[in-house]
């Protein structure tokens, strides 16, 4: 299915829209959707219908001010392995995200979360998780135990408490920033 937007039909419509759509059209052939720094608030539904016939191995999302992730998009797009979600807005993520059984990359770097979200700790497949740069102070030791991947916390405000905890847990692949000590 090709979309083709033509001039005439470009002029009205904002360029957001317009970069969206052509962003569409190049997924239909490389199966990689490319939505960063599109001013996207929200997942368009109009998404769901433009790649219904196409099999998705990654979504990029990053750079735009999303709050939410409908439950619609791990639903539909079953098979990505990377997910970008970084530099957003973000502070939850729906549950169906632990359903996506081929995500081995996800970045979730740059947005508002306080804690590790639980459905994150039962997807043993991720091979590099990115959580910096977000408001975390705390996480589960024995969540991060279960997963067998490349995890940044980095620039997160780690309670002390939980910098000794990951200090003495040794685990190799989870890298973070240490809280400074008060003088």
């Amino acid at each position: 299915m090709a979309i083709v937007m033509t001039a005439e039909d470009s002029i009205g419509a904002p360029k957001g829209v317009v970069r969206v759509v052509h962003r569409c059209e190049d997924a239909m052939v490389n199966q990689r959707l490319d939505l960063s720094a599109c001013f996207l608030a929200s997942f368009p539904d109009a998404i769901f219908m433009l790649m219904r016939n196409t099999q998705l191995e990654s979504l990029d999302l990053s750079q735009n001010v999303i709050r939410k992730i409908p439950s619609k998009v791990p639903r539909k797009f079953t098979g990505i392995s990377s997910l970008n979600l970084a530099s957003n807005r973000l502070f939850n993520l729906p549950d169906e995200i632990s359903e996506l059984e081929n995500l081995t990359h996800l970045d979730l770097s740059g947005n508002d979360f306080t804690s590790i979200p639980w459905c994150l700790y039962r997807m043993t497949q991720l091979r590099f998780l990115n959580l910096s740069n977000n408001h975390i102070v705390d996480v589960d030791i024995t969540g991060l135990k279960r997963l067998d991947c490349e995890i940044h916390l980095e620039n997160n405000p780690l309670t002390t408490e939980c910098c000794a905890q990951l200090a003495r847990e040794t685990l190799p692949k989870v890298s973070y920033t240490p809280m400074k000590q008060e003088q």
